[in-house]
């Protein structure tokens, strides 16, 4: 329709690292507040959609984890031979993913993103949850 946005990272990118450098970005410094500001605890979003929006979010959640699944088995051979190079011992080794997805209108989990050893810092006050 119009490309007046295409450059406007902050509309198009679900990044926190990104939008919370917006001017439009908003902040909640309350740790006890989960629903308020542009970054929401899942549990709040799901709260949310099940009161104010009548979403069914067990179906949501399933579909969610399915997609984590399928997404592992997908990099299964890939993570178990990097782990056999790196890792005398299979039993002394873990990873950490993340794993970021968007939800569409119809309840569909798209992958977006799985980030390998994603930061465990934060700077909000949900992220402590």
């Amino acid at each position: 329709k119009s490309l007046r946005n295409l450059r406007n990272q902050c509309m198009h990118l679900t990044n926190y690292s990104v939008n919370k450098k917006n001017s439009e970005y908003v902040r909640c410094d309350d740790p006890d507040i989960e629903d308020y500001g542009n970054k929401w605890s899942l549990g709040a979003m799901l709260r949310y959609l099940k009161q104010e929006r009548n979403i069914d979010t067990t179906v949501l959640m399933i579909r969610i984890e399915d997609l984590i699944i399928k997404t592992i088995i997908a990099g299964e051979g890939t993570i178990a031979t990097a782990t056999k190079m790196f890792q005398p011992y299979r039993g002394n080794c873990f990873e950490l993913f993340g794993f970021d997805i968007l939800v569409d209108e119809n309840l569909k989990a798209w992958l977006l993103e799985v980030n390998l050893s994603p930061s465990l810092n934060w700077t909000a006050s949900t992220n402590p949850r």
